[in-house]
């Protein structure tokens, strides 16, 4: 067993595929919840296109099917579907800001009487938005971020002696006597350690998920409070998938590659390993020291 090369310690790569692979599970699934609303998004843009219209009937202004065209072009509808798919990349950095179409025409009879056609009226916002400035999903991926800041952060300082210790171990220095002690005692924690300490973002972002949706319950655009609600069910089962994940891939490393490189032969026979019948290879089980 001694003779096996010294392998490295994983810590920061299984922190990042693991925060990638959740990504690769929830930005899919809301994006396809965010192009399921494009048709509510185009109901309703259509609905402020007729609002706009009839001012402008009454007033007397005659438009062409050329200009109609033109206006129905500027509408919101195309900056919401933009902004939700950037949403849905976790990319939107901005927000649908108000369109004003300006359009210059002549009225039958008088060549230089102009119209104008403004959606806002004495310069008051008359759009509609689908990401709010303070919504849900804003401070939803601030607060992801920052967690998993702290988590990495975290990640880092309790793997730190492990890293070290089979780093001494391949340049075959002395390893301080404290250190073999915390890792012996250790080793088999990492798994479940690193589990919680990786998740624990998502659990607090789920807290604050139910918070929003049962006690707070505000939100401005009943598009996004549908797509929010269906999110939080996403972000469940790429949390648990995401446990499951680091887990066993760490669990797996421990087993294979780490334990004899901190467990001497004896110490595995004895203590480690408790047979339960057959070769040794197929018919023992993991126990901690």
């Amino acid at each position: 067993m001694q003779n096996k090369p010294v392998p490295g310690y994983y810590g920061l790569r299984i922190y990042l595929l693991s925060t990638i692979l959740y990504f690769f599970l929830v930005i899919p699934f809301l994006t396809f919840l965010a192009f399921q609303h494009i048709p509510e998004i185009a109901e309703r843009s259509r609905q402020a296109i007729g609002s706009e219209l009839v001012p402008a009937a009454d007033s007397g202004v005659v438009y062409t099917q050329a200009e109609i065209d033109s206006m129905i072009r500027e509408t919101p509808a195309r900056q919401e579907i933009d902004s939700i798919a950037r949403i849905a990349a976790g990319m939107d950095g901005s927000r649908p800001e108000t369109v004003s179409t300006t359009r210059s025409d002549t009225i039958p009879g008088d060549g230089s009487v102009k119209g104008r056609a403004d959606q806002d009226t004495g310069h008051e916002e008359n759009t509609i938005k689908l990401i709010d400035e303070e919504g849900p999903f804003e401070m939803y991926f601030r607060l992801l971020f920052y967690m998993l800041v702290a988590c990495f952060l975290a990640g880092l300082l309790y793997n730190r002696p492990f890293k070290r210790y089979f780093r001494l171990k391949r340049k075959e220095r002395k390893i301080p006597e404290k250190l073999h002690a915390y890792c012996r005692k250790q080793l088999f924690a990492t798994p479940v350690v690193n589990s919680i300490i990786l998740t624990l973002p998502n659990l607090v972002i789920i807290i604050y998920s139910l918070f929003v949706i049962i006690i707070r319950d505000r939100y401005d655009g009943e598009i996004e409070k549908d797509l929010f609600i269906q999110f939080f069910y996403i972000t469940l089962v790429a949390t648990l998938l995401e446990f499951l994940f680091v887990y066993f891939w760490q669990k797996h490393r421990v087993h294979i590659k780490y334990i004899e490189h901190i467990f001497t032969d004896t110490e595995l026979r004895g203590q480690v390993f408790r047979k339960k019948g057959g070769r040794s290879g197929t018919g023992c089980s993991w126990q901690a020291a």
